[in-house]
Parts: structure tokens; C-alpha cells; sequence
């Protein structure tokens, strides 16, 4: 008998555990250009995350930890992203730098170059919030080693789904990034507003 129950009571602490289930996020995008709304081109047959004006065209995709973008030159001169001014904001309003893919760890702190972007050219990039870096050594110090707590809750307890829909629904992460363009600054910001959460499949 006391064999039977040492032999349960794994189970029992197993079925007592609260199992937690990793959730999905959708989000609709929009873009205001020094602060005016733009609706240029939200093309969501090309892409979920898709703007594109005279000046470029950008592809999001939002991940757990980062947001990475492919952005296309689409205008007759080079333009240029100012790093140092790019921010991430996260749905409480708070606001921070950011790292993106040709910064390391060490650096985070330092001035980020601009990004120059020739016409008809692509700029393939990330960004990560520097207040959600880590560090890990296990390829290097390169861009790979750049590592960043969830943007969002990325797994809750079966109670706590629907509070979480009612906190977050309706709320934005927004990128804010200025461009530079023939001597004149276009601030871009791209507002990601979380129109639904699910259980991840």
C-alpha cells in the first residue's frame, strides 16, 4: 500500500499543477507620418503587416520577441534610418530604445549608426526593446546572441485568458522611426493595435 502511494503521488501533483497554454496574438496595422494618419497602402492581401507609400514599402512580422521588417527603398534617392530615434513603445505607454541586428550586446548603450538605403534597394532588419535584452554566449556576440523577453504574456493559465483579452484587446506596440529623405525628417510610426488573442495551435 505504501508502494502504491508513493507511486501516486507524482500524479497527483501533476494533475494539481496549473497547466498553462501559449497564446497567439493578431494585431491590425497602422501608420501616421509626423503624426498624421496615413492610409497610403495597408494592402492586406500582400501581407498581414504591409505599408507602403512613395518613399517605401515595409513588411512586418510580429514574433515573441522581436519585430522584424524587410523595407523597400521605393523612391528616386537614398534615404536613410536614424537609429538613435527609433523607439519602441509597449501597450502600458512606455516607451524605450531599441537594438536592431548590427548592434551587439556590449554596445547596446553606444550610438547606432544610421542605416543608409539606396533607391530601389532592401534593408532587412529587426528590432528588439533594450529594456527586454539578455544576453546569451551561445553563438557569439553577433546579432544571434541578441535575445529579448517577451514583448507580450506569451503563456497564461486557462482563468486568467479572457481578463487577459479584456486588459490588452484594443491596445497598441507601436515603432516610431525617422527617416531622413531628401534633407527632410518623415517621423513613420507603425501602430500594431492587438485586435485578438487565441490559444497558439
Amino acid at each position: 500500500m505504501k508502494n502504491f502511494l508513493l507511486l501516486l503521488l507524482p500524479l497527483i501533483a501533476l494533475s494539481c499543477a496549473e497547466t498553462k497554454y501559449a497564446m497567439k496574438y493578431s494585431f491590425n496595422l497602422k501608420c501616421e507620418i509626423n503624426g498624421e494618419s496615413s492610409d497610403y497602402n495597408l494592402d492586406r492581401d500582400h501581407a498581414l503587416y504591409y505599408y507602403a507609400d512613395s518613399i517605401l514599402s515595409v513588411e512586418w512580422h510580429v514574433s515573441d520577441t522581436r519585430l522584424s521588417f524587410t523595407l523597400v527603398n521605393e523612391s528616386n534617392s537614398s534615404f536613410k534610418i536614424v537609429w538613435d530615434d527609433v523607439v519602441y513603445v509597449d501597450e502600458t505607454g512606455r516607451a524605450g530604445k531599441v537594438a536592431h541586428k548590427n548592434i551587439r550586446y556590449m554596445d547596446q548603450a553606444k550610438t547606432q549608426p544610421d542605416s543608409h538605403v539606396p533607391k530601389g534597394t532592401k534593408l532587412e532588419d529587426i528590432i528588439i526593446p533594450i529594456d527586454n535584452l539578455y544576453f546569451s554566449d551561445q553563438y557569439g556576440v553577433g546579432v544571434e546572441a541578441l535575445n529579448g523577453k517577451s514583448l507580450l504574456p506569451d503563456s497564461v493559465k486557462k482563468q486568467d485568458i479572457e481578463p487577459l483579452k479584456s486588459l490588452l484587446i484594443g491596445r497598441y506596440l507601436k515603432v516610431i522611426m525617422p527617416i531622413i529623405y531628401n534633407n527632410n525628417r518623415y517621423e513613420y510610426t507603425f501602430l500594431f493595435k492587438i485586435i485578438d488573442i487565441n490559444i497558439r495551435a
